[in-house]
Order: structure tokens, then C-alpha cells, then sequence
């Protein structure tokens, strides 16, 4: 896995700035996370799984801050009760809900539905019990953020040279010069579909149906 020092190197030799006189390095490294972020929603190689605890009377909870959607199964909500009986909510659209359900402000008890709305997981009934990490869903989510010169990205090697096509279509996207951004975005979409004629795993393909989608 490179480190954001190497990407950073990459980046600045194609664009020979490797002394960052026309574009920082701090704009470069801001690119470079960019282009992970982006390319953890296109591909959805990484997934984790997030733990809160209901509290009776509220409806919605926040999702994980580094939420893309959730991974998609039938059992991508658990919920256990007071009485410890696990349970599996199913999703509902939210405009399904609210036509169909018209106490769906008020009434409480265990959950059998979940929907998604403004990076929120809310519940119908609303919960009537104050739980104790007693909620767990599973999600795909954004690479961590490379935040110094020896952090390594969580992106095997494998795809670093995407990061690196991709970062110089934004960091010629910040510098207004779109002619440049798009002859490197066109290299980014060659390098994926390349990826995926090799056979390398690219989750989006199998999980498209995610649940969910935060991304662009």
C-alpha cells in the first residue's frame, strides 16, 4: 500500500511541479483524498460494521460519519429488544412510510421497519427502549482519510494508480484548466474498466443495490 508522501511524488512528477510552485502541496494531498473518497464509493471495496444504542422516543439516529451505504442483505439491521430477542427491521422508503402509515410520528415499540433519509437511519415504530449498543448495521465505507506523509492508504497497491489519474483530473479541475481534467478523467475510466476485465474484485458490480448511497 503507498503512502500519501508517495502519491504525492507521483502526482507532482507527472505534473513537473515536484517543488509545488504552481500547485501546493497541501492542494495535492486534499486531491489525493478526494480521489479516495471517490473511488471507495465506484468501487465499495471496504465495509465495516457501526453499533449504537436505541433510546426510547427517538424515531432517527445518525449514520457513520464515513458512511457510503449500507451493505445489502436481508439482515442489514439488527436490533435487540429488552427482552433480548434479536430482530431484523426491513427497509421501507421513506415516502412509502409516510403515505402508508399515518401514526408513523407517534406510534412506539419494536421496530420492523428502518428507511434512510439526510444521512439518517430512522425507525417506524419509533423505539420504546433505552438499549445499550444494541443496534448493528453493516456498510461500505471511504478509505480513512490520509492525513500524513507515512500514512498508508487503505487501498492496496493495486489501485494506486487510479488514485493517482484521478487526483490529476481534480487537482487540473482546481488549477480551471477542464481540458486537462478531462484527458486524466479519461485515463481514470480506462485504468477501471481495465480493473474490471482483469477480474479484480470491484464490489459495485455484485452490491450495486446498496442500500442507501451517500456517494456523489
Amino acid at each position: 500500500m503507498s503512502t500519501l508522501t508517495q502519491i504525492r511524488t507521483r502526482v507532482a512528477t507527472i505534473l513537473q511541479d515536484t517543488g509545488f510552485g504552481i500547485t501546493s502541496s497541501a492542494t495535492i494531498d486534499q486531491a489525493i483524498n478526494d480521489a479516495q473518497r471517490r473511488l471507495s464509493e465506484i468501487t465499495k471495496v471496504f465495509h465495516t460494521t457501526a453499533t449504537f444504542s436505541s433510546v426510547s422516543g427517538t424515531q432517527e439516529y445518525d449514520l457513520a460519519s464515513n458512511y457510503i451505504a449500507l451493505y445489502a442483505n436481508s439482515n442489514t439491521i439488527k436490533y435487540t429488544d429488552s427482552s433480548s430477542t434479536v430482530h431484523y427491521p426491513k427497509y421501507i422508503d421513506f415516502n412509502t412510510l409516510f403515505n402508508n402509515f399515518p401514526n408513523l410520528l407517534t406510534d412506539t415499540g419494536t421496530p420492523s421497519y428502518f428507511y434512510l433519509k439526510e444521512k439518517k437511519i430512522g425507525f417506524y415504530p419509533t423505539p420504546d427502549y433505552n438499549g445499550s449498543s444494541n443496534v448493528v448495521y453493516r456498510y461500505f465505507n471511504h478509505a480513512a482519510t490520509l492525513s500524513s506523509g507515512s500514512t498508508e492508504s487503505d487501498f492496496r497497491e493495486r489501485w494506486t494508480r487510479a488514485i493517482v489519474l484521478l487526483t490529476l483530473a481534480y487537482v487540473h479541475e482546481i488549477n480551471e484548466r477542464p481540458e486537462k481534467r478531462d484527458e486524466w478523467m479519461y485515463l481514470f475510466e480506462l485504468e477501471m474498466n481495465k480493473a474490471s476485465n482483469l477480474g479484480d474484485t470491484i464490489e459495485t458490480d455484485r452490491n450495486s443495490s446498496g442500500i442507501g448511497y451517500f456517494g456523489q
